[in-house]
């Protein structure tokens, strides 16, 4: 039987995200930042494959694959910008690893933010006001198998929403931030959306950002065997090459 996670909030800054066993949950004050169990899209396109995000991606031809496992990762901003907010862009880095060392062993995501090996992570997240557009918090724009170096995550929510005929996100804080960041992990990892993607709860999907009521995504089963699939080559010891499977089937 596969092993089952909850990933709750970190309740101070600087402190990593727990794994717990089921059951563990139980009395949990601190809402949990996403939870881990089956995912209810029907099927995850796969950007190891040939799923773009965007027509500009698919004319360049920039599906992300890569070539290594031991993956590293760093969080860039701007000095004056709130360590809580950092805190939120670094914590997913440690929630991917956990989930992948459980699940996907030998593939490994390594938080390098403020080392001497930071300018040159695979993954670089940048931590910017505003980015990825007025409904969504981040985008990930990757290149080949080489590097991620292009995730923006927006660290506030401008108000005035409402006047544009949106609905303004009035509660857009790290906790939000954490949850908007995982998705976009989740591309820099070989993953495109989910089918359906406005009604999906699965962390690839954008059902569970809606401002109200508050839904917990899930890391899911089919994000990992997405995951799996885009990493194909190493798991069936080959050497490395693009995933030939444009989507799993959940």
């Amino acid at each position: 039987m596969a092993a089952v996670f909850v990933l709750v909030a970190s309740t101070t800054t600087g402190t990593a995200l727990a794994a717990t066993a089921p059951g563990a949950t139980q009395g949990l004050t601190v809402e949990p930042v996403v939870s881990y169990g089956p995912s209810d899209a029907d099927s995850i396109a796969l950007l190891a494959g040939t799923y773009y995000v965007n027509s500009k991606m698919a004319a360049g031809g920039l599906n992300v694959w890569w070539d290594h496992t031991n993956l590293t990762a760093s969080v860039q901003s701007a000095p004056t910008t709130d360590p809580e907010d950092v805190q939120a862009a670094r914590d997913p880095i440690a929630l991917w690893n956990s989930v992948l060392t459980a699940r996907l062993p030998g593939i490994s995501l390594t938080d390098v933010t403020g080392g001497r090996t930071a300018s040159s992570a695979d993954i670089v997240i940048h931590l910017v006001p505003h980015a990825g557009g007025m409904a969504w918090g981040g985008s990930a724009v990757c290149g080949g198998q080489k590097r991620c170096l292009n995730v923006l995550v927006k660290q506030d929510m401008p108000p005035g929403h409402a006047a544009k005929g949106e609905t303004d996100i009035v509660d857009f804080d790290p906790m939000r931030a954490e949850r908007e960041i995982l998705p976009e992990r989740g591309h820099a990892l070989g993953l495109g959306h989910t089918t359906p993607l406005v009604e999906s709860i699965d962390i690839m999907g954008y059902g569970w950002a809606v401002p109200d009521p508050d839904v917990t995504p899930i890391i899911s089963d089919c994000d990992l065997h997405g995951i799996e699939t885009a990493f194909g080559w190493y798991f069936n010891n080959e050497p490395a090459y693009a995933s030939v499977v444009a989507e799993v089937t959940c």
